[in-house]
């Protein structure tokens, strides 16, 4: 029997989309720095939940745990990281910021 919980893990990923590899100014450092390396193996009880929730995009790029209209530079999605570096050299388009948004 699982247990009646919705678990969200949002901030476990490391990985920057393929589209925006090129794009993206930080080194794996800065982007395990932002993120909560170790928060999956914590909450690793997936099956024994009702609900679970992570991904594998980076909280440098895409902060799941933001309201979808929170645009600050440390918003849903970013443009400096909780340790104000730029995550990209120039701003994203439109476009690219609500393809992040559908696709995750």
């Amino acid at each position: 029997m699982k247990l009646p919980l919705g678990i969200s893990v949002p901030h476990a990923g490391l990985t920057i989309p393929d589209a925006l590899v090129d794009r993206c100014r930080l080194t794996p450092a800065q982007i395990e720095a932002d993120g909560d390396v170790g928060a999956r193996r914590i909450y690793d009880f997936a099956e024994r939940v009702t609900r679970y929730a992570t991904t594998d995009v980076a909280r440098a790029v895409l902060d799941l745990n933001r309201p979808r209209d929170d645009f600050r530079k440390d918003g849903v999605v970013k443009t400096h990281t909780c340790w104000d570096e730029p995550v990209w050299p120039e701003p994203l388009t439109g476009e690219i910021v609500a393809g992040l948004l559908r696709d995750h």
